[in-house]
């Protein structure tokens, strides 16, 4: 009898002390997560960096991105701010993949990295143009009147994200066209 009393006991306290040490964990806990989704609570950015551009201008870039050195962001803003920065530098077709990574220095401080792959700029496409391209008549072409030949297009030519495009045709009629395009 005197065993199941002391078991009693025993449980009963270790209960108690982890209850007490739970419930303290939760303030902790509370405080922290208090703190950092406080809408007055700001990170400055102290830098932006750019890695993975090997074409791409780096002002390119970081002219498509919201973020600035310099900026205040508020912490219950940040994901979101981060992520629409990604998408911005995303939806100039220039890279496959885009990530931003902040990284804390202090209480206050961050500097967002962003890292990018680009994509391959020049394509080239074979070209071949029927005079009647109805499918048709396709047994019946007179193939001394078809055009052949390749359009070269490169998407990021000076790193700016402009277009040059160069057509080549020979068969019937020679054409050489050539086209540049800048985005702003």
């Amino acid at each position: 009898m005197l065993r199941i009393i002391l078991f009693i006991l025993t449980f009963g306290c270790i209960t108690f002390v982890q209850a007490q040490d739970s419930s303290q964990r939760k303030k902790s806990d509370s405080s922290i997560i208090k703190g950092i989704s406080d809408t007055t609570y700001k990170f400055h950015v102290r830098n932006v960096t750019v890695t993975g551009n090997k074409k791409t201008k780096t002002y390119i870039i970081l002219r498509e991105s919201p973020v600035k050195k310099g900026d205040s962001i508020q912490a219950t803003q940040l994901y979101a701010i981060i992520q629409n920065a990604r998408n911005l530098i995303y939806n100039t077709v220039l890279f496959t993949d885009v990530s931003i990574t902040p990284e804390l220095h202090s209480g206050t401080e961050l500097s967002l990295h962003i890292t990018v792959n680009e994509r391959w700029y020049v394509i080239p496409v074979p070209q071949l143009r029927i005079p009647d391209s109805e499918f048709v008549q396709f047994p019946n072409i007179d193939w001394d009147l078809a055009l052949y030949g390749a359009k070269f297009s490169h998407y990021n030519f000076s790193g700016k994200g402009d277009l040059l495009r160069i057509i080549l045709l020979n068969g019937y009629a020679r054409v050489i066209s050539g086209a540049y395009r800048a985005p702003y």
